[in-house]
């Protein structure tokens, strides 16, 4: 799943995409919305989509 994040994120936020990857599956959140924004540079889309 890290693999997918076309940005740099700091060790905090890789410590969150692992845990909601833990959580909801790497295949689930390999296609997510919320990697997608978050690939795109979106963090506050990021962020709504990890709330949905």
């Amino acid at each position: 799943m890290l693999s997918a994040i076309k940005v740099s994120v700091a060790e905090h936020e890789r410590e969150v995409l692992i845990s909601i990857a833990f959580n909801i599956g790497v295949g689930g959140s390999t296609g997510s919305t919320f990697l997608h924004r978050l690939s795109a540079g979106e963090r506050k889309g990021c962020a709504e989509a990890i709330m949905l």
